[in-house]
């Protein structure tokens, strides 16, 4: 049985592999096993009641059998673990990952940022040297492109948007004629650098699943990122006007202090990402509002509401038509 056919009053057995367990007290001071688990097609957080993790059997990485009971909680559907036993699958079949290989994005990523102009060396040099982290970090702990490679996956899919939406501009005319031309190189590198922070903000496994660090918690991808950005940019003597610009457009790639913007945006290039890449009129070709809507297709039937989404404020309706998600 997958996860997406468990419905509130079923039971069954879905073999899956367990992404991430945690430890989590409940109304009674008694305690209980938040295990995350994955099909390969859906994951979702299931509770195994009464359970320690001192003693528990089963670790991240594992694949298992588990026995299931999907429950109706607040119209969402939740999941009890019942019983669980191992099973000999290879892992590899139950890993959530990117629909483009790591390595193709990565190339893709370091290939674009070396037509940056005068921000090349510095986007290419943070990239080469987070390789490793690049290619398996989460884009996020569960809002969005919370999968192995998310992060880069992430990226990739917004850099195209951003070349585009940038030839768009350089193409129409403007009141403002200082207006007319965004700087391409500026908005392409940071786009690329925007989430860069989040290799530190979180904590993330072999399987995909990302835990928030200290300083993750403390100080926010945003800042963690234009702290990098000024590192890397100082070493390769870029000048500090370039070095400001660059960092401004990470700390302003959230658009509003409400959204956990560290400022907000004073360029045009900066605007234009907010706007039409990161959250406007281009959101269904690349951000995170159409990977919430693509996940949650991939966990239900055609014809078939999802629970309510955090981040959507919403159910997600998966149409008869849309055979593939």
């Amino acid at each position: 049985m997958k996860l997406k056919d468990m419905k509130p009053g079923t039971t069954g057995t879905v073999e899956c592999i367990i992404v991430s367990v945690e430890e989590r007290a409940n109304k009674n001071n008694g305690v209980y096993l938040n295990l995350t688990v994955s099909d390969g097609e859906a994951q979702v957080s299931a509770k195994k009641w009464n359970e320690k993790l001192e003693g528990f059997l089963f670790q991240p990485g594992q694949v298992i059998l588990a026995e299931m009971k999907a429950e109706d909680y607040k119209g969402d559907t939740s999941y009890v673990i019942k019983n669980i036993t191992e099973s000999s699958a290879d892992p590899l079949l139950f890993i959530r990952t990117a629909p483009v290989k790591a390595e193709d994005m990565y190339n893709f990523l370091l290939h674009t940022a070396g037509r940056c102009g005068v921000f090349a060396k510095v986007t290419q040099r943070i990239l080469t040297d987070n390789k490793d982290k690049l290619l398996i970090w989460s884009a996020g702990k569960s809002v969005h492109h919370n999968l192995r490679g998310g992060l880069l996956y992430h990226t990739y899919r917004m850099t195209k948007t951003a070349a585009y939406v940038a030839s768009i501009y350089n193409k129409e005319p403007s009141i403002c004629k200082c207006n007319r031309n965004i700087n391409v190189e500026l908005l392409i590198a940071g786009t690329i650098l925007h989430d860069i922070g989040k290799l530190y903000e979180l904590d993330t496994n072999t399987f995909g699943a990302a835990e928030y660090t200290m300083k993750g918690s403390l100080m926010g991808h945003g800042f963690i990122g234009a702290e990098m950005i000024g590192r890397y940019a100082r070493a390769e003597k870029l000048d500090d006007e370039n070095i400001t610009l660059l960092q401004h457009m990470v700390l302003s790639h959230h658009g509003k202090y409400e959204y956990q913007a560290v400022a907000l945006p004073a360029i045009p290039e900066a605007a234009v990402f907010v706007e039409k890449v990161h959250t406007g009129e281009m959101r269904k070709c690349s951000n995170s509002t159409n990977s919430m809507f693509e996940e949650q297709e991939a966990a239900i039937n055609p014809g078939e509401m999802s629970g309510r989404v955090f981040g959507l404020e919403q159910r997600v309706y998966r149409p008869s038509w849309r055979k593939e998600a």
